[in-house]
This record gives structure tokens, C-alpha cells and sequence, in this order.
């Protein structure tokens, strides 16, 4: 035992860490729709239908996840004005809480991206027919 701690502290390391994985493989995900994906649905619809399905889809991710991002912030705030610490590490609990809010930030913002690159690609598309 090199650095004096309890064996606890892992456990408090690898749940923030996990929590950290799961939004930023959340966000990965979304990027190409392999996350949120009604397939089975989509399948049987006519493909300008199968289209709106995934534009819908794309739409409530951002919604919710900017709406739990920026809403999480004032969470992070309340917070840090407490001082709160983790218990095995002694660390602030923004640190660990801060990946709800980093994470839906993202995919809000990568979601947008990807709204953004379908219309120019579709406009690009439509020109080149």
C-alpha cells in the first residue's frame, strides 16, 4: 500500500470513471445513430418515412439531452457553493457529477453537428441529381 489509502477509494474511482465512459460512449455512439436506434421499426417503414423516423429521433436527443445538460449545471453550482466531498476520496462531488452535465452538453452539440452535415450533404445531393 504505496500511497496510505483504503482499499475503498477504488471503488469510488471506478464508478466516476464509468459514469465518465458511459456519456462519452454515448456520445460516440450517437454520432453515427448506432446508440438510439428503433430498427426494427425502421425497417418496415418506406424509406422517406424510415427518414422522418430518424429525424424525430435526432430532435428529442437534443432536446433532452440540452435540457438535462443545462439544467444539471445549477446542480453542479448548488454543489460547489456546499463544499461537498466524495467519501473515500475526499474529492468534490461536482467531479464525478459533472459528467451528466459535460456529457448531454456534447451530444446536444454533436446531435446539432449531425442535423447540420445532413442538410448541407443533402443539399449537395439535390444539385448534384
Amino acid at each position: 500500500n504505496l500511497i496510505k489509502l483504503e482499499i475503498s477509494w477504488f471503488e469510488e474511482v471506478a464508478r466516476c470513471c464509468m459514469v465518465y465512459v458511459l456519456m462519452f460512449a454515448t456520445e460516440i455512439g450517437l454520432r453515427d445513430h448506432s446508440q438510439l436506434n428503433i430498427d426494427s421499426l425502421t425497417r418496415r417503414l418506406p424509406a422517406g418515412a424510415a427518414k422522418v423516423m430518424e429525424y424525430i429521433s435526432t430532435a428529442v436527443v437534443i432536446v433532452f439531452s440540452g435540457i438535462v445538460g443545462f439544467s444539471s449545471i445549477q446542480i453542479l453550482k448548488t454543489q460547489a457553493s456546499t463544499k461537498a466531498v466524495t467519501a473515500a476520496l475526499g474529492m468534490p462531488t461536482y467531479i464525478p457529477q459533472a459528467a451528466v452535465t459535460i456529457g448531454c452538453i456534447l451530444i446536444s452539440a454533436t446531435q446539432c453537428i449531425v442535423v447540420v452535415n445532413t442538410i448541407l450533404h443533402r443539399g449537395e445531393e439535390g444539385a448534384s441529381k
